[in-house]
């Protein structure tokens, strides 16, 4: 294998899917009466029980965001 397990981090980047629909520039999710198999709506999703890091983006501010998520991977070089 090219890369090792302890070479990646899983972040689960948190959104509610009314908050996914408020942000929804591409109109993925207004359109899913045509698209099929949008998750959260045609499939259910489930949180990772697993995940190094979660970012909680109803919550955090982008700056946060990407603060957590660089003092992470500081944390994990």
């Amino acid at each position: 294998s090219l890369y090792k397990k302890e070479d990646f981090i899983l972040v689960f980047v948190k959104a509610s899917l009314d908050e996914r629909l408020k942000r929804d520039p591409k109109g993925l999710y207004s359109g899913s009466k045509t698209i099929k198999n949008i998750t959260g709506i045609h499939q259910n999703f489930e949180e990772p029980e697993d995940a190094d890091l979660t970012l909680d983006t109803e919550t955090l501010t982008v700056r946060q965001s990407v603060n957590r998520l660089l003092k992470q991977l500081v944390l994990n070089n």
